[in-house]
């Protein structure tokens, strides 16, 4: 009997009715083969022998940004900001609900670790570097945490966009520690968070490709540095 494929070679084989040989990658094609090329290199550090969490992270967040972020050249929205839109989208087309089981059932223990994580949240770190305007970063870390506590009574389709948008808030900033070098490598401080970090991120990216993969007609919009013509489809990709 043949063993089961990994989730990344079912996204491969999804993607492949979007490809035609030779000829150039739609917008969505391209957005879409970017993230599961990025999602290949993720999967095979997180099988390593002795996987890095650290890069395992970094390489899910590539796939991730590659997946939801836009090339809007003239608008000043920030990254946070295309949150919101990219997961109502998401949400709007997980017809399984594979997105709300995820976060209720299968992580909804280290998605809870995370969203109390203080050290996760950008007022705590401006308020300690001495940032004006940032002296209530508690208060509003306890609005946050209200706002999560009703979330997770009602755990409607509502309050999961709630708790996913928060979560990716959280990550965000972990994303920023470990990018900007912010943190070091292998820090035994911050070990628990990017490994948990990376778990849930390894679960929930290929599931938000998957989704894209099964609305290709939705406005997920134009991935970053495209060539006019759109990339052709690389043969390695299987």
């Amino acid at each position: 009997m043949s063993e089961p494929l990994s989730i990344v070679a079912k996204l491969r084989q999804k993607h492949r009715a979007f490809r035609k040989d030779g000829q150039p990658l739609s917008p969505f094609a391209l957005r879409t083969y970017r993230a599961i090329r990025w999602l290949h290199r993720a999967e095979r550090e997180h099988g390593e022998p002795d996987p890095d969490p650290d890069v395992a992270f970094i390489l899910y967040w590539i796939a991730f940004n590659a997946a939801y972020a836009k090339d809007v050249s003239n608008s000043p929205r920030q990254a946070r900001d295309e949150f919101d839109d990219y997961f109502q989208r998401l949400l709007s087309g997980d017809r399984d609900g594979a997105i709300h089981d995820s976060i209720w059932e299968k992580f909804s223990g280290p998605v809870r670790v995370l969203l109390t994580n203080k050290y996760l949240y950008d007022p705590f770190w401006d308020h300690t570097n001495g940032k004006l305007g940032n002296e209530d970063w508690e208060s509003r870390f306890d609005e946050d945490l209200a706002r999560v506590r009703v979330a997770l009574a009602r755990r409607t389709p509502s309050s999961t966009k709630t708790l996913l948008k928060i979560l990716f808030q959280r990550l965000y900033t972990l994303r920023n520690q470990l990018v900007h070098g912010g943190a070091s490598w292998n820090s035994s401080i911050n070990r628990d968070t990017v490994t948990t970090g990376a778990r849930i991120m390894e679960f929930l990216v290929p599931v938000f490709v998957e989704i894209m993969l099964d609305n290709p007609d939705e406005d997920w919009g134009p991935p970053y540095y495209r060539l006019f013509p759109a990339l052709r489809a690389e043969k390695r990709f299987g």
